[in-house]
């Protein structure tokens, strides 16, 4: 059995990030348009559903402030308005939706669970979170304090908790069986543009994150974006992680 992290960016991130904002509790709504119990589907993200189409999606968010690729094979379209709030990624298969995140309080579900509900809360309506994922031959190990995966109905529900803020919920992943099919190994294949992608990636999780906590956003620089790389390269080579 091997361990696996679903959404390796995104579980990093929110590992390593988590640990410096422990101070920061606001729990504000960053959502422009209220949101609604799922008619569908049991979460929706800013009133976005799995396997909705991708044109209810134009129609609901507008055009995607940034395009992605991920290690699925697929793109992530990043919807935003007024400065990262209502913030959500979102992943198509056949102009379908197939994947849903999003770090902010624009969660909604018909069990109740929305941004900052317990961890104990999730798992007594969820149910048991499972503790491997079967990929080929191989089965892939589930397992940290600091998220939840759990699969009903054709779909990998992953909820993250702040283990700083009591451990409540503050991100969730939906991610389909037929996207997860697609990753057939415990990462995707390295590329400069996936490399590229996950920095863009991390850079849009940062200021999502900040702007829930009623922080203001940070700027993108191509050159401090090199020097980072370059010294992350450098404590890899070193073997430093």
């Amino acid at each position: 059995m091997i361990p696996v992290k679903e959404f390796k960016p995104v579980v990093g991130f929110e590992q390593q990030f988590k640990s410096k904002v422990a101070s920061w509790t606001s729990g504000t709504t960053t959502s422009n348009k209220p949101l609604k119990v799922p008619s569908k589907q049991a979460f929706a993200v800013n009133n976005i559903q799995m396997n909705m189409d991708k044109s209810t999606v134009t129609e609901k968010l507008g055009k995607p402030k940034r395009i992605t690729t991920n290690e699925y094979g697929t793109k992530w379209y990043t919807y935003y308005s007024d400065d990262y709030r209502s913030f959500v990624m979102v992943s198509y298969i056949d102009n379908k939706v197939n994947g849903l995140y999003s770090n902010q309080n624009v969660i909604s579900s018909k069990s109740k669970i929305k941004y900052g509900t317990p961890k104990s809360t999730v798992r007594d309506r969820l149910g048991t979170p499972i503790t491997e994922i079967r990929k080929g031959h191989t089965n892939y190990e589930i397992k940290d304090d600091e998220y939840d995966t759990f699969h009903d109905d054709q779909i990998y529900t992953t909820a993250f908790y702040d283990k700083h803020s009591d451990n409540n919920l503050t991100a969730i992943l939906q991610v389909s069986e037929r996207m997860e099919s697609r990753l057939q190994q415990q990462y995707g294949a390295p590329s400069d543009e996936l490399a590229h992608s996950f920095e863009l990636q991390n850079f849009d999780l940062v200021n999502a994150e900040r702007v829930q906590h009623e922080l203001p956003t940070l700027k993108y620089s191509e050159s401090i974006s090199d020097t980072a790389r370059k010294h992350s390269e450098d404590m890899a080579n070193k073997n430093y992680f």
